[in-house]
C-alpha cells in the first residue's frame, strides 16, 4: 500500500494558521485537500502518516479523516513521544485526542519526552512514506524544513503547497497527473 506523510509549519510559525476560521488559512485547507485526494486517487496512496503537531500536522490529518467518507484509506498517527498533547491546552488537547480516537493506528517513538524525540518521528515518517506532502513557508531551518531536506536526500517524491501563496510544486515526481495538477490549480486560483 503506498503512503504519504506530512510536514508543515506550526501556527506560531505560520500566520494564516493562527486564524483557522479565515480566508487564508481555508483556502489552504482546501489546496490540501485538493492534493491528499490527488495522491490517493491518481497515486494510488492509500496510507497517510501525521506527526500529530499542533498546526499543519492536524490540519493534515483532518483532511485525510475527511476523504476517508469517500475513499478507503488508513491514517496513522506517528507520536514522538507517549503522551504528546497533555501539556497543551484543553482546546489543543481536545483536538488532539479527537484525531488520535479516529486514526487507524497510533505508533508512539518512544516513552516520554526527551531531545531528539521529534528528529526521531519525522525520519520514522519520511522512511516510511512513498511520498512527503509538505506545506511550507520557504523558512530554512526548523523541522519541517529538515524532515524536507531528509526526503530529498531519500530521494522521495514530494509535493510542496508553498504558503503563504499557495504555489504548489513537485521534486521526484515524474510526470504529474490529472487531480495532482487540478489541485495545484485549484489551491493558486482558487476562485
Amino acid at each position: 500500500m503506498k503512503s504519504c506523510c506530512f510536514t508543515g509549519h506550526r501556527p506560531a510559525d505560520l500566520e494564516l494558521l493562527r486564524d483557522e476560521e479565515g480566508e487564508d488559512c481555508r483556502l489552504m485547507k482546501e489546496a490540501l485537500y485538493a492534493l491528499i485526494r490527488g495522491l490517493a486517487l491518481e497515486r494510488g496512496v492509500r496510507h497517510f502518516i501525521s506527526g500529530m503537531a499542533l498546526g499543519l500536522d492536524q490540519i493534515a490529518a483532518e483532511a485525510v479523516l475527511r476523504l476517508k467518507a469517500e475513499l478507503q484509506v488508513t491514517l496513522e498517527a506517528a507520536l514522538p513521544f507517549e503522551g504528546q498533547g497533555l501539556s497543551w491546552s484543553s482546546e489543543h488537547e481536545g483536538r488532539h485526542r479527537r484525531i488520535l480516537k479516529s486514526c487507524d493506528s497510533v505508533v508512539a517513538m518512544q516513552e516520554g519526552y526527551s531531545i531528539g524525540c521529534y528528529h526521531r518521528r519525522n525520519r520514522y515518517m519520511v522512511e516510511k512514506a512513498d511520498v512527503l506532502l509538505a506545506v511550507w513557508s520557504g523558512k530554512t531551518s526548523g523541522g519541517s524544513y529538515q524532515t524536507l531536506n531528509y526526503a530529498r536526500k531519500k530521494g522521495k517524491p514530494i509535493v510542496i503547497l508553498r504558503v503563504p501563496e499557495l504555489r504548489v510544486e513537485f521534486e521526484n515526481m515524474g510526470v504529474q497527473t490529472s487531480l495532482l495538477q487540478e489541485g495545484a490549480q485549484n489551491a493558486e486560483n482558487p476562485d
